[in-house]
């Protein structure tokens, strides 16, 4: 019998901030995806969240949260993907910051849909999947 691997998506850091925090819709969905994904976090998700809980000394909640993810880091293919996504939307005055260009060209370069609430900012991005809340 051929094993079925199951799917991977990056979930982005407004839905885990929202988890830790007991918001919804954040909270909820990110145990449904937990029980049909594999879950990954960008090594830029988990500078915002360590950055996050530096003044609540809350890290221990960043560190249990880590036994169930994996972190992707970003890579050389994920710096050139970067570089060309920031340009390219700021170019045409649809700036997202550099730490979303980084979150998606992460997403990128490694083939992975993303999980976000923050759609406006990850639709404007060519050849990322964004995964829509209803199909969690």
């Amino acid at each position: 019998m051929e094993k079925v691997e199951t799917p991977a998506v990056v979930v982005d850091t407004d839905i885990i901030i929202d988890y830790l925090k007991k918001r919804q819709p954040g909270a909820n969905l990110l145990k449904k995806t937990y029980l049909k994904y594999r879950i990954h976090i960008t090594s830029m998700s988990l500078y915002e969240l360590l950055y996050g809980v530096q003044q609540s000394r809350k890290i221990n909640l960043i560190n249990r949260l880590l036994k169930y993810v994996t972190v992707i880091s970003f890579n050389e293919a994920a710096a050139r993907e970067a570089a060309t996504i920031h340009y390219s939307l700021k170019s045409r005055g649809l700036d997202i910051g550099v730490k979303d260009s980084f979150i998606a060209a992460i997403c990128k370069a490694h083939n992975m849909p993303l999980l976000t609430g923050n759609i406006k900012h990850f639709i404007r991005i060519s050849d990322i999947k964004v995964l829509p809340h209803e199909n969690i």
